[in-house]
């Protein structure tokens, strides 16, 4: 599993460079609601341009090659998602000073 969310992020970051000092970053995350209940999910969010737009993970996305998923969401940004979750955050690591 880690091998294959390593090279998922390699490939995502070859395909969409995020801004400098950023990354594309995966994170815990449940999908649902409250009326329907709830999911744990893993999210890939990608930082296009300095935007984090979020993509749930499934059982699917790990049965095909990293490469393979990565070139989907890739090209799923060239388009409008009216759904779409967008992250807040920077999205940057920095130096704490220490």
């Amino acid at each position: 599993m880690r091998d294959f969310l390593l090279d998922l992020l390699r490939k995502l970051e070859e395909l969409i460079p995020p801004p400098e000092n950023c990354h594309h970053a995966i994170t815990f995350a449940r999908y649902g609601s409250d009326q329907h209940g709830w999911e744990d999910c893993l999210a890939l969010q990608v930082n296009k341009d300095g935007k984090f737009h979020c993509f749930f993970l499934d059982d699917g996305d790990f049965r095909q090659a990293p490469e393979h998923v990565a070139r989907r969401l890739a090209h799923a940004l060239n388009f409008e998602m009216p759904n779409e979750q967008l992250g807040v955050a920077m999205g940057q690591y920095v130096a704490n000073g220490k």
